[in-house]
């Protein structure tokens, strides 16, 4: 995400943020960026099948731009892996595990998980014990 897409975020005009915020593969480097907006959060993690739904074990950084965007690249991820955005509150300590709502495919309720795809075809999520969200590119 670049100043210009920032700028359109902020004043609410981004069309293609689905391109930013989510899970996206990086078939450079390996692994996966991830992105979330989460104005109010003092810390975001992503917990996944990749780092066994550990907290804190995948840290997200908050952009500098004042978007209340975070992002980070995460290694070890790979496509039909499930994930879900663990989000701690600036206010009161809470924390909560949500899915990606840009998640391309997911669970249904009360799962509500998603599986890391590379294409905007769902692939198919492998049960697994509860939580989770989805990624995609």
């Amino acid at each position: 995400m670049n100043a210009d897409d920032a700028y359109l975020f902020r004043e609410g005009t981004h069309a293609r943020l689905y391109e930013h915020l989510g899970c996206h593969l990086d078939p450079k480097h390996g692994g996966a960026r991830f992105g979330v907006w989460a104005p109010n959060a003092r810390a975001v993690s992503v917990i996944g099948d990749w780092n066994g739904w550990r907290a804190g074990a995948d840290k997200l950084a908050p952009r500098s731009d004042q978007t209340g965007i975070w992002e980070g690249h995460v290694a070890g991820v790979q496509r039909g892996q499930a994930y879900k955005f663990r989000i701690e509150s600036n206010s009161g300590g809470h924390v909560g595990e949500k899915a990606d709502p840009f998640a391309i495919a997911s669970d249904r309720a009360p799962r509500r998980r998603g599986a890391v795809i590379t294409s905007p075809a769902p692939a198919p999520i492998q049960p697994a014990p509860y939580p989770p969200a989805a990624c995609g590119q």
